[in-house]
């Protein structure tokens, strides 16, 4: 068995980095050229963190905490697959302490995100990480962009003493394991991690 190698990886303020055009709306699943493979990582995990929270606004302005909390344990993972579905990019969401197994991180993204950890708070919300791995089907661009806890996250991942009793009783029953509370504003809370193919450079 191959195991993938690093060729290059970066986790750094999206200020530092080149700013590029996207190039359109291809697919992630057809190999394309290290740029323009980020550019569709940015623009996905973009579309995918505006789609989940749209999903939870509404579902606050519907029927409250209670109700968003029972609708996005099922909803939010059905929007995740739904858009790779959709749009064809290797994409989800993972945690270091997640609340669903399905989020738990492989080996690489676990290094990404332990890296968003140690940063400083006021880098984290410009913060990415991209890497380049080599494996046996070519050489894939891995994206992961921090999810950044904000206050209205704190009503159902905040302290336990934050969460009210309702909302408790909701997590516990369909996330006996649950993972994810006792997170701070500004906290990293997890992140959203795109794969795409990079065509292989010209020979000259």
């Amino acid at each position: 068995m191959n195991t993938p190698r690093s060729i290059g990886r970066a986790v750094v303020p999206l200020a530092a980095l080149l700013v590029l055009h996207s190039p359109g709306r291809a697919a992630s699943n057809e190999p394309t050229s290290r740029d323009a493979a980020l550019a569709l990582a940015r623009t996905a995990a973009s579309e995918l963190s505006a789609e989940i929270r749209s999903l939870l606004m509404q579902e606050l302005d519907r029927g409250g905490i209670e109700e968003a909390v029972r609708v996005c344990a099922r909803a939010a993972q059905e929007r995740t697959v739904e858009f790779r579905s959709r749009t064809g990019h290797d994409i989800r969401r993972v945690s270091l302490r997640h609340r669903n197994p399905a989020n738990a991180p492989d080996d690489l993204e676990r290094r990404a995100l332990e890296s968003f950890d140690r940063l400083p708070r006021s880098q984290v919300a410009g913060a990415e990480h991209v890497e380049l791995v080599e494996g046996p089907d070519g050489t894939t661009l891995r994206y992961l962009k921090p999810v950044v806890t904000a206050p209205l996250c704190l009503q159902c991942h905040g302290q336990a003493t934050e969460i009210a009793p309702a909302v408790r009783k909701i997590l516990g029953e369909k996330y006996p394991g649950d993972r994810a509370i006792g997170f701070a504003v500004g906290d990293v809370r997890g992140a959203i991690t795109v794969r795409v193919p990079v065509a292989a450079a010209p020979a000259h």
